[in-house]
């Protein structure tokens, strides 16, 4: 079952929309009308490890995202929240947004699979090579373990709309910017 997901990122990637600097604004303006329409926002953010999503996960929480200040927006990065709470897998799936907040950010390598309620996938791609600099960087440890090929891609179920899908590059945009 890992491997098909694995494989249907791989697919994913080739079927979504590439984030650049000329339609970054276009995802933006579809968040906003999803917050009129809904009130809320979730965007599931995955990647492989090493590629970076903790690192922009908190840049999130200090400086907000384009133009939604830090106050409305909440994070949880590796099943840690905002203020250092901690979420199961089980709970994942039916997280609600404090209702001060309107947009929800899941970093985590399986985002895709733990929030099957997402309204946008964001599928961080990176260079292996870069991929495997930072995992070193990181701790032997984690290079080690994480090095191998089914690292590359993360787990993407089969259910995922592709016009919900946007591929980051490492090098096309800094998307999450404050």
């Amino acid at each position: 079952m890992n491997l098909c997901r694995r494989l249907n990122s791989i697919r994913l990637k080739r079927l979504g929309t590439c984030l650049t600097e000329e339609n970054i604004e276009s995802f933006v303006q579809r968040i906003r009308h999803i917050i009129r329409e809904r009130g809320r926002c979730v965007i599931a953010v995955s990647g492989s490890p090493g590629s970076g999503k903790s690192v922009y996960a908190n840049s999130i929480r200090r400086n907000g995202f384009f133009s939604f200040s830090k106050e409305s927006v909440s994070v949880i990065d590796d099943l840690k929240g905002n203020n250092n709470e901690r979420y199961s897998r089980k709970v994942i799936k039916e997280v609600k947004i404090e209702h001060d907040k309107c947009l929800l950010f899941i970093f985590d390598y399986r985002a895709a699979v733990y929030c099957n309620s997402a309204d946008f996938y964001v599928i961080k791609d990176i260079l292996e090579d870069k991929r495997l600099k930072n995992l070193k960087k990181r701790s032997m440890r984690s290079y080690k373990r994480y090095r191998g090929f089914l690292y590359r891609y993360p787990p993407i179920p089969f259910r995922v709309d592709p016009s919900k899908v946007y591929i980051w590059k490492d090098d096309s945009i800094e998307l999450f910017k404050g």
